[in-house]
């Protein structure tokens, strides 16, 4: 009489062989569900907006679960910006979620400091952010009251220099010249023969400049009409007027011209535009006999 193979009984495998068999296909179904879980929390972190307040806290706590918390940090384009500033803009706590993580509001602190222009923050899933930063450019040297300081086109103070510093950009003086000085220095570029001979600009009460040349001159500008004034000078450089050695040239009141000398003062009224255009033509008329 022969034996039924131990393995089984009328057609039935053994239940210890059946459990065996579960525990087979059942470890890799959990991998491929806890897989299928990540890449679900994965997209709904990609799809959430942030918001640290309001939000479900198991949402946060399976993101961290399925490794989505921040641990690395990437920031790009930065020279004068230190790193740390930048962290510390950012305000990232230990274990942070992506979920948590508001790359708008940490993109407005990282342009609150004085160097950055513009910043881009975004989530790298599943543990990383990125940083690209666009710094500011030094434009000019302002000389204040109380420290040198680097300014951009915006009029923005960068940071402080040690005082007597020369980096080769162009030099304000006075209270109030670094937020001031971009329209001037915008102004002053406009016309070569002034930019080439200008060393410095000094601010006057606040209100109005005078330049500084090379050659010693003082050009006293009006607090408005300094665009007319420039160009004025310019139109009469090539006469040498800027190359004198004057002691002042004086442009403040309107339609008067005075140059200083030492201590001689002259005098000489500067006709308005259309007043001299009036004398022209007169004199043209007088020319071919028109009375």
């Amino acid at each position: 009489m022969s034996c039924a193979p131990r393995s089984r009984i009328d057609g039935f495998v053994r239940p210890s062989r059946l459990r065996r068999g579960r525990r087979a296909f059942a470890l890799p179904l959990l991998v491929l569900a806890g897989a299928g879980a990540s890449l679900t929390l994965i997209a709904i972190v990609q799809r959430m907006p942030p918001a640290v307040e309001g939000a479900p806290p198991w949402i946060d706590r399976a993101a961290v679960a399925a490794g989505l918390t921040i641990a690395h940090i990437d920031v790009r384009g930065h020279s004068y910006t230190q790193r740390f500033d930048v962290l510390a803009a950012l305000d990232i706590p230990p274990a942070l979620s992506q979920r948590a993580f508001d790359p708008d509001a940490a993109r407005r602190r990282i342009e609150a400091l004085p160097w950055v222009h513009r910043a881009k923050v975004e989530r790298i899933l599943p543990d990383r952010v990125g940083v690209e930063i666009t710094e500011r450019k030094p434009a000019i040297l302002w000389r204040g009251p109380d420290r040198d300081a680097l300014v951009d086109m915006d009029g923005r103070e960068l940071s402080t220099v040690p005082r007597g510093s020369s980096v080769g950009l162009p030099v304000v003086t006075g209270a109030g010249a670094g937020p001031a000085a971009p329209g001037l220095v915008t102004l002053v570029r406009a016309h070569p023969q002034i930019e080439r001979r200008m060393a410095e600009a000094r601010r006057i009460e606040d209100r109005r400049w005078t330049l500084l040349l090379a050659s010693g001159t003082l050009v006293h500008l009006p607090g408005d009409g300094g665009a007319a004034a420039l160009a004025w000078i310019e139109a009469h450089a090539d006469s040498g007027l800027l190359d004198r050695g004057l002691a002042a040239i004086d442009l403040r009141v309107p339609g008067q011209l005075v140059v200083r000398e030492g201590a001689t003062r002259l005098v000489e009224t500067q006709p308005s535009e259309p007043a001299a255009r009036s004398r022209q033509t007169a004199r043209a008329q007088a020319a071919g006999g028109v009375p």
